[in-house]
Parts: C-alpha cells; sequence; structure tokens
C-alpha cells in the first residue's frame, strides 16, 4: 500500500487534496471518483461520489462544494457564512478571528442527536461569496447556496445541502437546537444565578465582591430559595401586597459561589456557563427561569445575563430568537429580552427565500460537520463539509484533523445513485482547469 504524503501545515501534518486523490487511485484499483458539476454564470457547484470498489455501488462517500471561477482559477468555498457569524466555544461566542485551532466548540452528532464539544480544525476565511437568506416569522439566516443544514422529514435526520432541501414539502423540518446529555447538577449553579437575577450583589471600591440580598415573595420560588439558602433572614409585610422573603447572604459565602465559578460579576456570566458542565448549565438555566423567565422569554436588564442564558438555551437543545430591548416609563434602564420557543426547528414549508449581495465569508471545519452558529442575535446549528477532501476524510483518507471515525464514514454512506461515465469526463475537465486556492487565512 502506498503511503501518503503530507505537508506541515500550521504545525500539523496535512495530507493536500491531490495528493490524497492519487492516494485514493493507488490503493483502490476498482475505485472511482465521480462529480456532478453545475455551472450557472460565474458559479461552480458540485458534489463528489467516491466508490472504493464500483463493484460494490451500494458503498460510497459524498462531499459538496461551491465556488466562483475566476478565469484561468476557481476558489473553492466551503459552506460558509458572513463573517459577522459567532460560533460558540468553552468561552462564549466568539468571532472568526478571536478563535484559535485546537479549542472546543460546540458541535452537533447527527447520528446520536445531541451536541458535542469537539476540537476546531481550522478556520478559513474567503472573499467576496455569493449569499442567500432563508428565514420564516421566528428564524433567519445567511449562508452560502451550498450549505447545509440538518433535515428532520419525521423519520431520519440528515445534513442536506440549502439548494436540495424540498421547501414546500409536508412537515420536513430544519433542527436548529439540540441538547448535551445532562446528569444532575451542583446546586451552587444554581445559587450563582439567583444571585444574579433576583440578588443584589455588592462590592467594593476595588469591585470585590461582598455580600448580597435575594428578595422573593412567589410562594414556588420561595420554597426553591429555601431548599438552596435556608430559611429566609427576614419577612417584610405589606399592604395590599405579597410578604417579601429575603435572604441575607453574606461575604464569605458569595466569594465561594463566584469563585468556583471564576465569576465575580455579571459580564463574567457568559464565558462562565460555556465552561461548566452541561448538568450544572441546566441548574442554571432552571433557576435563571424561576426568578425573571416566563412562557415566552426571559428578561433582564443586563445584556451579558441574557447572553448567558442564551449559551443555555443552546446547549440544552431549547430554541431562542432575536434579543430585542424594551423600555418603559418607569425604567431607568432598557429591558433585555428573549423569545423561548418550545419547538426546536423551523418547517421548511414556512420558509422565505431570498438571494443577498456578495460577501466576505467564513467556515470553520470541525469532524462532526456541523457546529452551533449566532448570527445576528440568533443562535442555530448549520453545517460545514468540503467536497472531494471531505469525503476522501469520510472514506478514512487523512484530512486536516486525522482519519475520519467510522460514525462519520456510515453518516454519509447514503447518497444518489451512481449515474454514469459522463461525469468522470466531465470531473477531469474541470480538474485541468481548477487550482483550488488556498484560504485567505488560516488559524
Amino acid at each position: 500500500m502506498n503511503k501518503l504524503k503530507t505537508i506541515s501545515l500550521q504545525g500539523k501534518e496535512y495530507a493536500q487534496v491531490p495528493e490524497r486523490v492519487k492516494y485514493f487511485n493507488s490503493n483502490n484499483p476498482n475505485g472511482s471518483i465521480v462529480t456532478k458539476p453545475k455551472i450557472e454564470g460565474e458559479g461552480l457547484a458540485f458534489r463528489a461520489y467516491i466508490y472504493p470498489d464500483v463493484k460494490n455501488m451500494n458503498r460510497k462517500f459524498t462531499g459538496h462544494s461551491f465556488g466562483k471561477l475566476t478565469g484561468e482559477k476557481a476558489l473553492e468555498k466551503l459552506e460558509c457564512v458572513p463573517l459577522s457569524t459567532q460560533i460558540l466555544t468553552r468561552e462564549g461566542f466568539k468571532f472568526y478571528h478571536e478563535i484559535k485551532v485546537g479549542e472546543d466548540v460546540l458541535t452537533y452528532n447527527l447520528k446520536e442527536d445531541k451536541n458535542e464539544w469537539q476540537k476546531l480544525e481550522k478556520v478559513s476565511v474567503y472573499k467576496n461569496a455569493s449569499l442567500v437568506k432563508m428565514s420564516s416569522s421566528r428564524f433567519s439566516a445567511v449562508f452560502t447556496q451550498d450549505h447545509k443544514w440538518v433535515v428532520d422529514n419525521g423519520k431520519t435526520k440528515k445534513l442536506i445541502p440549502f439548494n436540495e432541501i424540498e421547501l414546500k414539502k409536508g412537515n420536513n423540518k430544519i433542527i436548529l437546537s439540540a441538547s448535551e446529555e445532562v446528569a444532575k447538577g451542583d446546586e451552587d449553579a444554581s445559587r450563582l444565578a439567583w444571585l444574579f437575577t433576583d440578588g443584589y450583589l455588592r462590592y467594593t471600591e476595588d469591585m470585590l465582591p461582598t455580600n448580597s440580598l435575594i428578595k422573593q415573595s412567589k410562594k414556588n420560588e420561595i420554597k426553591k430559595l429555601k431548599a438552596l439558602f435556608g430559611e429566609p433572614t427576614s419577612i417584610k409585610h405589606f399592604d395590599n401586597w405579597k410578604d417579601s422573603n429575603e435572604w441575607y447572604i453574606n461575604a464569605d459565602e458569595v466569594r465561594r459561589i463566584l469563585g468556583k465559578y471564576k465569576v465575580r460579576t455579571y459580564k463574567d456570566l457568559p464565558n462562565a456557563v460555556s465552561k461548566m458542565s452541561t448538568s450544572d448549565v441546566k441548574m442554571f438555566y432552571q433557576s435563571a427561569m424561576d426568578a425573571d423567565g416566563y412562557d415566552t422569554g426571559f428578561a433582564k436588564t443586563y445584556y451579558e445575563i441574557i447572553e448567558a442564558v442564551q449559551i443555555c438555551c443552546a446547549r440544552l437543545g431549547i430554541k431562542t430568537n432575536k434579543i430585542y430591548t424594551r423600555e418603559f416609563d418607569n425604567s431607568t434602564k432598557p429591558i433585555y429580552i428573549l423569545p423561548i420557543h418550545k419547538g426546536n426547528g423551523a418547517y421548511t414549508n414556512q420558509l422565505k427565500i431570498k438571494n443577498m449581495p456578495p460577501a466576505d465569508v467564513w467556515c470553520p471545519t470541525v469532524k462532526n460537520g456541523t457546529w452551533v452558529a449566532k448570527q445576528n442575535g440568533q443562535v442555530w446549528i448549520t453545517g460545514n463539509t468540503v467536497a472531494v477532501g471531505r469525503a476522501l476524510a469520510f472514506m478514512g483518507i487523512m484530512a486536516d484533523g486525522g482519519i475520519a471515525s467510522k460514525e462519520e464514514m456510515d453518516k454519509f454512506k447514503e447518497a444518489e445513485p451512481f449515474k454514469g461515465d459522463e461525469f468522470k469526463k466531465e470531473m477531469r475537465k474541470i480538474e485541468k482547469k481548477q487550482n483550488i486556492a488556498p484560504p485567505l487565512s488560516t488559524r
């Protein structure tokens, strides 16, 4: 078996696509690489099929890419999003220029239907990509035209390119949120949430946290607070109003709770909930909702608290909408509101499509081929894949980040039926013309 040649890239061994193609051809004498090209104006989109053995056409791997023809060269664009789109990391949402290869980002495991933290393998940035907008009354996203989304038809969930999604068909749903595995969490995560919702935290002149006072008049919430902080320190009675139960939390206890999650002020909360275990995230979220949540949303005067709750929702599989503000006559600050929905997706027959002006875009690379994005205040799960290189990776031939797992390979066994040798000829024509350019920046 011939050895796969690699180059050193960003301190890692990387096998370029031409080398992987040579490796495949030399070690799979009965194999075939086939593409289905489609050229419209200056745009080039194609699907790559890889058959290890043409005698067994049921065993196949597939990938997609979209590029713009520029005379002699075509720039391969990944499944990308505008530069304003963020990715969820262990340190909260970050822009493309803030993340680093090797750090944890939140992805979606299609086979197990749950979120997973995975190492970021690559960041690619491209100029002037064609974009499309997909939207409904509760969802909107802008992305490149060959972008993939997780579609649930009621029986199976598949990563499907946007241009192949049947928008008018029945109850097909694009999955926008999913949960991680959840076990029983730490009650200190609940205490942390109460300190920043119904609590009044005090600080020294040097911003060192001291004590806190928590006030609550709702019967159900009073019971939960007693379980966390003991009996109330005092109860105040009011005419024509509910009694106010108050808990005085001393400085040592406040600092213990905040120190456990490396929090000093509310500005540290998005980072804290991103680092928490999923079980602690659930405890934090439930207590935050008990304090300031309602049937269809969560409201607070500090944006970072709202963002922390939105990150909790992303990790727990709870769909949210764009954060907005509302001002009240008796309030000195605007109120930030996070809409929260019961469903986890958007039905394809309700979506509207609109072409958008070209823009610079970026895309991360992770093994699951999916990631959790935040765009224009909305959070959703979306896909990323590259055509021939990704299909070879799913077969197990080295790509950036290593050898594909069996789960990844199984995920892409289904593809369109093989349609003949004409695509081989088309591929050869494209290979002669096409010289894939590297990203503008890679981290």
